[in-house]
């Protein structure tokens, strides 16, 4: 039952009796003992009076109202830590159960982050065979939606079990024939075990209300020590204090209560789309079925949703919303068919993604069993929560020739036949929905810097306590309850009970912030860690650059010439085989409403073809005279990221054919030979930033048969290609993108490119960008040695340098010498000594990661990366203590953004920055118009009839240019409609497929994270530092004035509470700087600087007080009941310099803290805080100077008496100035010392 960092422990447990639990058994026999015992006695007894000559109750009496006190005490603690800790509430209410055992109940504590533990009961269920007889016993608990059962495969009815309880397994890793084959439930006892094992289709989170929410609150360990400190302080008689105090508590919990149902009420908002019914394979016939009653195992029809466009009143239509379509039920597996679905929902990929049936797959594929993460797999799951853009039944529903196939007659909605694999909380949206429901989302309130600080604080408050118990106890005369009231006050006051409050007020400005700039978070904790990153990777295509391709040529193959430049189809210089390819080899999906979709690169290319698709698998010619040539796709083998390539078997003119196309390196050893140029001619175009694919052909018999195909293996269908030409793409920068690198780079932050293409362009762009700030041939690729020897760094001049097998020196001594350094995938992975394909995960194994953490620091280049290797590039440079972070735009980037401390998901909407990069030119060109009719007319009126005759030529040129355009106006709307049409895209669930996502389509967001970050983490700081000085300062007074024996006035105390929470919620509105300066802020407030912050300010506001309570005792009347040890609160000169020093050193402690420049707008700029400062300092003088006397009396303060007194040099001073002068000058003194001080730490 070792609790792993990510995994779940399980422990068995049984439940106790009522009586007989811990907190009720026990108490029961405590409570009727301390009766029997110290009950008291008859009213004859003598009274012994022993607390005083005031008291009136009898020893025995009050003995036993003390026993039952502390029993009292001692039975609501132990209540109260059941609710704080899981382990407590264990012991008292539930007893081990043995393995072997059957448990009522299950305690589950999660992995780090992923919520708090419980305990689940465990449900039974026995399933019987046709003879009646018990066949097997299940034991099942769901926990957050999580699903445990063990299962007991025995005809015995009272049968034990040894087996442990896991994770609910879902039929996720079959075979392909198994599912093609499923007859979906044919009984009833089929479908009642799986509803009982998998559980309903239902994502419904728990609502609880505002009540059950508050308690919760309002019995958590810190609200209860407020609620204590509340007491104190009212048995101290600080009433309008202790009742401000809870009242801003309670508002505030009440408040985070509010926010927390607001939250889930959105998330079941999200879920709780209107129902749909299904129609559902069962018993042998087509039913139909709600979506929640869809179950594990079930053969499911999908189709395409209707109402994916709204009629408007004035007659035209807009596209729905994404929260107005329905989603797909559940994780589904596409048995047959072809599907479009958005999963813009769950992955933030706001391409369609073409789906295909596992039938597509020949016999021997068939064989190979489903792994879910496997992206070559992808290509045939759909999952719960995308939207279904459009479906296609087969072909053919001629299954003769396919024994594999079960034999069920078509839908009768004309939907694809889908396998059910996982429903409910199990399916990707339901786990994405668990962890915004469930997952951490705490500050650090909890954290080990803040008990250490707490712990700091109160060593010294115990050491003042000590100190005033000591003086206190030299007066026979005090009271000893008052005594050890202001003891405990004292002590408690070190511990500020709005810590948590003034932290989440902090994050909840944040978030705010972030969402005014489009960036949503769903784990706010992390927003601090944004001001710690020091490490920030990139993807490349639709994070840097747009994922909307610009299709350059082609290069094709000449026999005498060998291979030759760009070519243009439209000039007819491509033949028709490689034309073929090109058009023939895609995954792109026609919509009903005529849209194609699917890869930009793909629709690059099939746009500068004359090719048009006429359906998902026919494309056909549009060329005049042509329009009757069609191409059938036959069979489609997908891209895969592992493989890099992708290969179809198409039908052309009755001549069946393979076309494949993939990276040029992966395909040359395809092909059955290449021209001599071949590498030399790719790596040109790839050093130039482009994106290259080689493109192969081979013919097949003429008597090759369709079933023959789909038996054949991927691997023979592309064998012995003919090379017929490279076609040559490519991808226009961001704007923006370089001058947010720029700012990070100087920052000090290390930026990275992890991408999933080649070493040569991926470089390219890296140094247009600025991530690599080196020429070309000065960037080494660490390469394999040819047969799988050693390795090398291979720059692309040729020269070479020896892999010292990490060594770290080394290392550094290649960057110290100008070099960037490129690391491919399969090196990275050869490097670990883990095989390409290796099982999920393999690359984060402890042993991986440490050889990872010796090369991956210094490289800016990880190329040719699938989804797993770039989480564990991210995951090395964590286990190396960087802060660390991801952005990407889609799903091979989910598993880095998920690792990153700060992942970052942006919505990619290729059409939308299309449209608004043709606005910006439009926009410059119109301007130019504008300014050059300016200029023309400036030229003309001054007489320059040659300059204007110039400038004439000019706008003839730029208005041809911008002819259809419209003019500058129209153009600024245009550019205002391509912003705000992004804004418009669909979230959904997008925004857990990372921590932050982003409605926007540039890395801008990184900048504004970064900025935020800082601002946040130096907020903190400042609230750690103000409550450690404010602590310290309290408990020095109030030791002061408890050893003089006066106190403050109730109304003061508010007063200053007043001034604190109303400071500290206008420092938490500060605002981030527009610029990310090179300075870091500190990540802890345990670090030097800030512990020195802290004493340095303590020990002036330390002196400046004891020379107020100097100051003061000249006019101290020893016979004034004010000065009487516990008396009721009087106004006194001690008490009303005390407190007026007080609200100087408390208002120098939030101008001294504020941080300001470089990370958050200066004291000056954020002006709410500085005039209440000022204004502060004003109602302090009017105080001092006494010139509106309602105000002092207000605040219960003493009027300053004319006569001053006293010997040596406070009489003296007194003498001189008067107690006025002596009180302004401690407070000028003051506010001049802490603020120089704190400018020399700073």
């Amino acid at each position: 039952f070792e609790l792993m960092e990510h995994s779940y422990a399980i422990v068995p447990l049984t439940r106790r009796s009522e009586f007989f639990r811990l907190d009720v058994f026990p108490f029961a026999i405590l409570y009727a003992s301390a009766f029997a015992i110290f009950r008291p006695l008859d009213e004859g007894d003598e009274f012994t009076p022993i607390l005083g000559s005031h008291s009136s109750f009898n020893s025995r009496s009050l003995l036993f109202r003390l026993v039952y006190a502390i029993l009292l005490l001692l039975h609501l603690l132990l209540i109260l830590s059941s609710q704080w800790s899981l382990a407590i509430s264990q012991l008292l209410q539930y007893t081990y159960t043995a393995p072997t055992s059957s448990p009522s109940h299950l305690k589950i504590v999660p992995p780090k982050n992923k919520g708090d533990g419980g305990i689940a009961e465990v449900k039974i269920a026995k399933f019987q065979n046709s003879k009646g007889e018990t066949e097997a016993v299940e034991e099942r608990a769901e926990f957050q939606g999580v699903l445990w059962k063990r299962a007991r495969s025995t005809t015995k009815e009272n049968s034990t079990s040894t087996l442990p309880f896991t994770r609910t397994s879902f039929p996720t890793t079959s075979p392909f024939a198994t599912y093609l084959s499923s007859p979906g439930h044919r009984t009833d006892d089929g479908i009642q075990r799986s509803w009982f094992t998998y559980g309903r289709n239902v994502k419904k989170l728990p609502l609880p209300s505002f009540g059950k929410l508050l308690g919760k609150q309002l019995i958590a360990p810190f609200f209860i020590f407020q609620i204590l400190c509340c007491v104190l302080w009212s048995l101290d008689e600080y009433w309008y204090y202790a009742i401000f105090t809870l009242l801003m508590l309670v508002f505030f919990e009440c408040t985070v209560v509010f926010q927390r149902i607001k939250g889930l009420e959105g998330l079941r908002a999200s879920t709780e789309r209107q129902e749909f019914n299904v129609a559902v394979w069962r018993k042998g016939v087509w039913g139909v079925t709600n979506e929640k009653d869809i179950l594990v195992g079930d053969v499911i029809s999908l189709t395409r949703p209707t109402g994916l466009y709204y009629n408007l009143p004035d007659g035209g239509r807009r596209k729905a919303r994404s929260d107005e379509l329905p989603q797909v039920p559940c994780d589904l597996l596409l048995l047959e068919g072809t599907a479009v679905v958005n999963e813009a929902m769950l992955t933030g990929e706001s391409v369609p993604q073409l789906k295909e049936g596992i039938d597509s797959r020949g016999g021997s594929d068939r064989s190979t069993c489903l792994d879910i993460n496997n992206t070559s797999h992808k290509r045939h799951v759909i999952y719960g929560g995308c939207v279904v853009v459009d479906t296609h039944r087969p072909a053919t529903n001629d299954k003769s020739e396919d024994s594999t196939n079960f034999k069920r007659p078509p839908p009768p909605d004309g939907g694809v036949v889908c396998y059910v694999l996982r429903t409910g909380f199990s399916t990707q949206q339901g786990s994405l929905l668990r962890t915004m429901a469930y997952a951490a989302k705490e500050t650090s309130v909890n954290g080990k810097d803040t008990f250490a600080f707490i712990a700091m604080l109160l060593a010294f408050a115990v050491v003042a306590s000590g100190v005033v118990v000591k003086e206190g106890l030299k007066d026979e005369d005090r009271n000893r309850f008052k005594l050890m009231l202001h003891t405990i006050i004292i002590c408690t006051s070190v511990v500020p009970p709005e810590l948590p409050m003034e932290l989440s007020l902090a994050i909840t400005n944040s978030l705010k912030s972030l969402m005014g700039k489009h960036v949503f978070c769903t784990e706010p904790f992390r927003i601090p860690l944004g001001g710690k990153v020091e490490w920030c990777a990139f993807d490349k295509t639709g994070t840097l650059t747009s994922d909307e391709m610009e299709f350059k040529g082609v290069i094709v193959r000449e026999e005498e010439e060998g291979l030759t430049g760009l070519k243009q189809i439209e000039n007819n210089e491509v033949g028709e085989e490689t034309v073929g390819v090109m058009v023939a080899c895609h995954s792109l999906a026609l919509q009903s409403d005529g849209d194609v979709i699917g890869d930009p690169l793909e629709r690059a290319v099939m746009k500068s073809t004359s090719w048009a698709l006429k359906s998902n698998n026919v494309v056909s010619n549009t060329a005049p005279g042509k329009e009757d040539e069609l191409i059938l796709v036959l069979r489609r083998c997908g891209f895969d990221s592992k493989l890099k390539r992708m290969c179809v078997v198409g039908d052309r003119k009755g001549t069946k054919f393979v076309a494949g196309k993939g990276a040029p390196e992966t395909m040359q050893e395809f092909f059955t030979s290449t021209p001599p140029a071949y590498e030399k001619t790719y790596k040109f175009h790839m050093s130039k930033g482009r994106r290259v694919l080689a493109l192969g052909y081979k013919e097949l018999p003429p008597n090759t048969t369709i079933p023959q195909l789909k038996s054949e293996s991927r691997s023979s269908l592309e064998s012995n290609l003919t090379f017929c030409g490279l076609i040559v793409l490519a991808c226009p920068i961001k704007d923006g993108t370089s001058e947010v690198i720029d700012e990070l780079t100087n920052s000090g932050h290390t930026c990275v490119m992890i991408t999933g293409d080649a070493a040569l362009t991926a470089t390219e762009v890296a140094r247009k960008v600025g991530i690599v700030q080196v020429e070309s041939e000065n960037v080494l690729e660490l390469r394999q040695d040819v047969g799988g020897g050693g390795f090398k760094w291979v720059a692309e001049g040729g020269k070479e340098l020896t892999w010292k097998d990490g060594d770290k020196k080394e290392l550094e001594k290649m960057r110290s010498d100008g070099y960037e350094l490129c690391v491919t995938g399969d090196v990275m992975t050869a490097l670990v000594g883990e095989k390409t394909g290796s099982e999920k995960g393999a690359m984060l194994t402890p042993k991986s990661l440490k050889t990872l953490c010796k090369i991956v620091p210094y490289v800016s280049v990880f190329a040719r990366h699938a989804p797993r290797q770039k989480e564990a590039v991210i995951a090395a440079l964590n286990s190396l203590g960087k802060f660390t972070m991801m952005c990407g735009d889609g799903t091979n980037d989910v598993g880095a953004l998920k690792q990153a401390h700060v992942g970052i998901s942006l919505i990619s909407v290729p059409e939308v920055e299309r449209k608004k990069r043709k606005a910006l030119e439009g926009v410059e060109l119109a301007a130019k118009v504008e300014k050059l009719k300016r200029r023309i007319k400036k030229a003309t009126d001054k007489g320059d009839s040659e300059k204007a005759e110039s400038l004439e030529r000019q706008l003839k040129k730029a208005e041809r240019k911008s002819k259809g355009k419209g003019g500058l106006r129209e153009q600024m709307k245009a550019l205002k409609e391509a912003d705000d049409e992004v804004l418009y895209v669909g979230l959904g669930d997008a925004s857990v497929a990372a921590p932050f996502t982003y409605r926007g389509t540039s890395i801008l967001c990184c900048k504004d994270i970064a900025l935020q970050g800082r601002c946040t983490l130096v907020t903190m700081l400042q609230i750690y530092k103000i409550l450690g000085v404010n602590c310290l300062v309290t408990a020095l007074t109030l030791s002061k004035l408890t050893i003089e024996g006066v106190k403050q006035g109730d109304t003061q105390m508010t007063a200053m509470g007043v001034i604190v929470a109303g400071l500290f919620f206008l420092i938490s509105l500060a605002k981030p700087l527009e610029k990310l300066s090179k300075e870091r802020p500190p990540n802890s407030v345990l670090c030097f600087s800030a512990l020195l912050s802290i004493a340095v300010q303590f020990a002036v506001h330390f002196v400046f007080i004891v020379c107020g309570v100097a100051v003061s005792q000249p006019y101290i009347d020893p016979f004034d009941t004010a000065n009487v040890p516990d008396a009721p609160f009087a106004p006194t000169p001690l008490n009303t310099i005390i407190f007026l020093i007080c609200v100087c050193v408390t208002t120098n402690t939030f101008a001294v803290n504020y941080v300001g420049h470089p990370f958050t707008e200066s004291m000056r700029e954020n002006k709410l805080f500085s005039r209440s400062l000022m204004a502060i300092a004003v109602a302090l003088v009017v105080c001092v100077t006494e010139v509106f006397l309602p105000l002092n009396q207000l605040l219960q303060l003493e009027v300053f008496p004319e006569n001053a007194g006293g010997e040596g040099v406070v009489g003296k001073i007194l003498e001189a100035v008067g107690l006025k002068g002596a009180v302004m000058v401690l407070i000028i003194g003051d506010t001049i010392v802490v603020n120089l001080l704190g400018s020399i730490i700073k």
